[in-house]
């Protein structure tokens, strides 16, 4: 090419990368001109896994004839892993006589070049040129500016695609359900005791935490938490700490010690990622009629008495989970009256807003519960998630809001 080719084909590249985000054939096409315009026998296109950042995938690859070794594409796979493994940037290497590629006994050569946009690796961009004319690829003097193109039309492809949007939206609105159905369909039966959970997310999934379930000696265990954040990653650890804590809670261990345990298992890889987790569990015991509980940075439960209409709030500290790795943690126990009402919350309810910016509060929420306090728990939540709602209206919902409530019958 003389250099007014050299801009046209430049041009025409960055003409269609303005399109991709509509359509990511047109990647296809881009690899196609590469491809035959260099004279490259094959050239590929990969772009890193949009959710995790683990591996990648072949987004367009094009050979220029049939007759080129039947294992290229096999190989292009091999040779991507390979470079990203070992962090390389290729010029025209020969990949004859490298141990880890025993299958090439003929001159091959390969240009690989990482794309990376803003310190972060979006893709690979791979030219396989013959030996008959092995420095086609090192003479394209504007190579650089393709790859830097190429970077850029990627990294739009890959945060705002349509394509890309819809995937993810499915994606989401997948982990949404599993973690929907998380939360108990069929509550507990205990006697004398009526029980009523909800949880409402901010997004698509949430990093609020709602459990309740029978433990071998059949206490009622209650759990809610709150992750810090929202999105996957806060949804992520729920279901980690949802699976730690029933296995540890399941024999009846005291909450402080199952709390402990969370932290313990939790701790090192919470710590990385700079998240930290508020935890309350407890459980009921229905014979005695009382609720043995342990915080971890979470709000203290409360407990209406509906025959005096008072209220108690609890002042039990403790650190959130992931805090320290030797963190112990205390238990309390709460003896519960006939037609007493405990609530158990996540920051999102009292912290909810309007759109004058007021939150909901704490006495709104006992203000509710105690002029609903004749109703079964059902019927008491049904109530505050009316009053909830109207306050809230039509402004957007920041945090996730989850709330659990016992009500002592017989």
């Amino acid at each position: 090419m003389n250099e007014c080719e050299e801009y046209k084909f430049l041009y025409n590249i960055c003409s269609q990368l303005i399109k991709v985000q509509d359509n990511k054939e047109i990647f296809n096409t881009i690899i196609h001109d590469l491809c035959t315009s260099f004279g490259a026998i094959a050239s590929s296109l990969w772009i890193v896994n949009t959710l995790d950042d683990v591996g990648f995938n072949r987004i367009a690859y094009y050979q220029s004839s049939q007759n080129v070794h039947s294992f290229l594409p096999t190989l292009d796979f091999k040779l991507t892993h390979f470079v990203t493994k070992n962090k390389l940037n290729l010029s025209c290497y020969n990949l004859k006589g490298n141990s880890d590629f025993k299958e090439v006994t003929d001159d091959i050569h390969i240009t690989s070049s990482p794309l990376v946009v803003k310190n972060e690796l979006i893709g690979i961009l791979n030219i396989w040129c013959n030996s008959e004319d092995p420095n086609r690829c090192r003479n394209i003097d504007f190579l650089p500016r393709i790859i830097r193109e190429l970077g850029h039309g990627l990294y739009n492809y890959k945060y705002y695609s349509n394509d890309q949007s819809k995937r993810i939206k499915k994606e989401l609105e997948f982990a949404g359900k599993v973690q929907h159905n998380l939360l108990p369909k069929n509550l507990p039966e205990i006697k004398g005791l009526s029980i009523a959970i909800r949880s409402r997310m901010a997004r698509e999934v949430g990093g609020d935490y709602v459990d309740v379930f029978k433990t071998e000696r059949n206490n009622l265990g209650i759990a809610i938490g709150d992750v810090m954040g929202k999105g996957i990653p806060a949804a992520l650890w729920t279901t980690v700490a949802r699976a730690i804590l029933r296995v540890t809670a399941k024999a009846d261990s005291l909450p402080h010690l199952v709390l402990n345990e969370v932290n313990l298992q939790l701790f090192e890889d919470m710590a990385k990622q700079e998240m930290f987790l508020t935890l309350l569990y407890g459980w009921y015991e229905p014979f005695s009629h009382t609720f043995i509980f342990s915080s971890a940075g979470h709000h203290n439960p409360i407990i209406i008495h509906s025959q005096s209409g008072e209220y108690e709030k609890f002042n039990l500290k403790g650190l959130f989970i992931g805090g320290r790795p030797d963190t112990k943690y205390k238990s309390k126990g709460i003896r519960l009256n006939k037609d007493d009402i405990l609530i158990i919350y996540s920051d999102g309810l009292i912290e909810a807003v309007n759109d004058q910016d007021q939150q909901f509060g704490l006495n709104n929420l006992i203000e509710v519960v105690i002029r609903n306090s004749f109703y079964k728990a059902t019927e008491i939540m049904d109530s505050l998630w009316l009053h909830l709602g109207q306050h809230i209206g039509d402004h957007v919902q920041l945090d996730d809001i989850s709330c659990i409530i016992l009500k002592v019958g017989e």
